[in-house]
């Protein structure tokens, strides 16, 4: 593992070190990967050099090698028999409907004590009673024991099916289908408030991190947790959805890997604008990233090389008063440029068409950036309450619109907000933003002129 360690830019590692998903023993570590020293000597590498460990938690199920399931399915009255879902034969047959994700029945046979337990997934991974107290305080305890080692999270694999709809009923199967989908013992009735438990005995108590895979979420049931919808036209009946602590929970309309490690090292390139409330990051990952920072280090390397030939001193300070002089001049010239687009704002506002209900101006203003775009359209808008005014910039392949509508015109119906993200929609782009000022991105700048051809016939019909 010393070379995760020494991967410039690791600041996590993710780990499933117990028994994949089918954990036989939740405390040790599986042969494969070594021993519980093993593991320790890594937490303890790691923290030393700033970077954190997030432990794969799968408690929705254990091993059929789990000491628990043993002593469960030895006998009907053995103390550890309800820490699993046990159901007689219905009809000389299965308990119910549901099916495994794995295919087949989400039901075996165990002769032993002649009667069937409940595996969401594979056979060897029968699913845990969560309506049991003591199953909860037994998980609860492990994860305390984990967090006392000192881990810096979980990642918990699919918690969201860990309470089971009550009473275990048939659940609807497409038409043809022997099972009912495995989604459908997603999100039980008790779900929230075992999770709630478990933030109030552990999470609570440790500063650390937790992210859930929780399949079969619905958008009204995402919504209700307050998760935020930005991107509307991108998602399904179900949904993903991304909590980063505090500070955000969005929807996420996919997952382009299968797991973080594919991702490896990540090198952020850029950052900029695309909208209202919206912003592009650009970044390389894996190979790419390797090579962008080492074009980096040997740029800077020939840099200080040509200067110690020259002589030239301090370097870094030269370099940062060079370009603090060049954003000045920058500045300069854009206040130059905006000041020009500003006096021609009073000639534009006679170029409006009367449409009737407004007064439409509609214009293609290249070299122009958002924020001068905006101060037009506030100056418009302050000479005509009935003028819409949407603008478009081009340069290079980045498109920006900037839409605005006086106080009159948006009693007519216009919505500064909603032309920008049509607008913006037809360049391949989103946005938005109030009735009365928006803006939104583009990135295919080929179909602006039919943009802006949907944009009239809008204002047209107001």
């Amino acid at each position: 593992f010393h070379y995760l360690l020494y991967l410039d830019g690791n600041r996590g590692i993710g780990l499933s070190l117990l028994n994949g998903y089918d954990i036989a023993d939740y405390q040790d570590i599986m042969d494969e990967f070594g021993t519980m020293d093993d593991f320790d000597e890594l937490l303890a590498a790691a923290h030393e050099r700033g970077i954190r460990i997030v432990m794969d938690l799968v408690v929705n199920h254990t091993s059929d090698e789990h000491k628990w399931f043993v002593e469960s399915r030895s006998s009907k009255d053995n103390a550890k028999r309800d820490y699993y879902i046990w159901r007689e034969a219905k009809d000389g047959n299965v308990p119910n409907n549901w099916g495994s994700c794995f295919s087949g029945s989400a039901w075996e046979w165990d002769e032993t004590t002649q009667m069937y337990y409940l595996h969401c997934f594979s056979k060897k991974q029968p699913d845990l009673n969560w309506d049991n107290p003591k199953v909860r305080d037994e998980v609860f305890r492990m994860m305390t024991w984990w967090c006392d080692k000192g881990i810096d999270g979980f990642r918990m694999d699919v918690i969201s099916m860990i309470s089971k709809p009550a009473g275990l009923p048939d659940a609807p199967k497409a038409e043809g289908a022997l099972y009912a989908d495995c989604m459908f013992t997603c999100n039980g009735p008790h779900v929230h408030e075992y999770l709630q438990e478990m933030n109030k005995k552990v999470l609570s108590r440790y500063d650390i991190m937790t992210v859930g895979e929780c399949a079969g979420v619905t958008i009204e049931e995402a919504k209700k947790t307050g998760a935020m919808s930005l991107f509307n036209e991108k998602y399904g009946d179900e949904v993903r959805v991304v909590s980063m602590g505090d500070v955000s929970k969005e929807f996420c309309a996919g997952c382009h890997v299968n797991n973080t490690n594919e991702i490896g090292i990540c090198k952020i390139i850029s950052e900029e604008s695309i909208g209202s409330d919206s912003r592009r990051i650009t970044a390389k990952t894996r190979l790419a990233a390797y090579n962008e920072i080492a074009h980096e280090h040997e740029m800077l390397e020939n840099i200080a090389n040509s200067a110690r030939s020259k002589g030239i001193k301090n370097i870094d300070e030269k370099v940062d008063a060079a370009y603090d002089q060049m954003k000045a001049l920058q500045k300069e010239i854009d206040n130059l440029k905006n000041q020009i687009f500003t006096l021609k704002s009073n000639e534009w506002v006679h170029e409006a068409i009367d449409m009737g209900s407004v007064h439409a101006l509609i214009k293609k203003v290249d070299g122009m950036d958002a924020k001068a775009l905006k101060d037009i359209v506030s100056n418009l808008k302050a000479q005509d309450e009935k003028i819409v005014v949407f603008f478009v910039s081009t340069s290079a392949d980045k498109v920006v619109f900037v839409a605005g509508a006086g106080k009159d015109a948006i009693k007519q119906g216009a919505n500064a907000g909603q032309l920008v993200k049509l607008a913006a929609q037809i360049c391949a782009g989103n946005g938005g933003g109030k009735p009365d000022m928006a803006q939104a991105g583009g990135k295919d700048a080929s179909k602006v002129d039919a943009a802006l051809a949907q944009i009239k016939e809008k204002l047209q019909t107001l």
